[in-house]
């Protein structure tokens, strides 16, 4: 349809109105914009049931497989090292690492668990013998749950600074019905202790079983402390 008037508003008016009028019938053509669902990040140490972390009123943190190999984490004081109020006594010591410390409170009082599993109590017997709890491959970890503060009232007194969960991968990650075996090395270094960590990897599947082999060596010094071990100069042997 053309239109001709020598009145140049009108024409203007009846374009806006068809314009309008089109209007409705675009939006309905459009698709609807989708939007990103969040992904709610659980947890399972705090009340020892499945939570949204945000619905939790305790103090938890979470640290996954992918921020356990972005951040090239070794050891387990690797694991904590940016988490507030968390540390990993032992540093330094001829032993090694001991266990967690959360907000000041440490050894026997706050409770390690491995899928689910109490980690042993740790002990020492003077200066020659000392009991670790450190006996965990960082390689092999899924994820890693820190609830800081008491958590006595679920876990008993073993708990009383805190617990720290750590889950294991399972042969499902790396292998299925299509991708049947898996295998990896991973090495690591560091210098303040001259240590190399080797970690092998085997996983397989196989008429709906799977299985998963990992075998981790780490070989190091004594820390590096920029110290002398010698006499200084002008001084004697008592």
């Amino acid at each position: 349809m053309l239109l001709k008037s020598s009145n140049p508003w009108l024409l203007k008016t009846i374009a806006v109105g068809v314009a309008l009028t089109w209007l409705p019938a675009i939006a309905e053509e459009q698709e609807p914009i989708s939007e990103e669902r969040e992904i709610e990040t659980t947890t399972v140490v705090a009340t020892k049931t499945t939570q949204n972390l945000r619905d939790i009123a305790r103090s938890v943190s979470i640290i996954d497989q992918k921020e356990i190999e972005s951040k090239i984490m070794r050891d387990i004081s690797d694991l904590v090292k940016y988490e507030p109020g968390v540390s990993v006594s032992g540093t330094g010591n001829r032993f090694g690492l001991s266990g967690f410390t959360i907000r000041g409170i440490g050894g026997n009082r706050v409770l390690t668990l491995v899928d689910g599993v109490r980690v042993a109590d740790e002990f020492s017997f003077g200066p020659a013998l000392d009991a670790r709890r450190d006996f965990i491959s960082v390689q092999s970890l899924e994820r890693v749950e820190i609830a800081k503060g008491s958590g006595s009232s679920l876990y008993g007194s073993d708990a009383l600074g805190g617990v720290v969960s750590l889950t294991t991968r399972r042969p499902d990650q790396y292998v299925d019905s299509e991708n049947t075996g898996h295998a990896s090395y991973l090495l690591g270094a560091s210098s303040d202790d001259s240590s190399f960590t080797n970690t092998l990897t085997l996983a397989g599947h196989n008429s709906g079983t799977s299985a998963l082999l990992e075998y981790t060596q780490t070989d190091s010094d004594e820390k590096e402390t920029a110290g002398s071990g010698g006499f200084s100069a002008g001084a004697s042997p008592l």
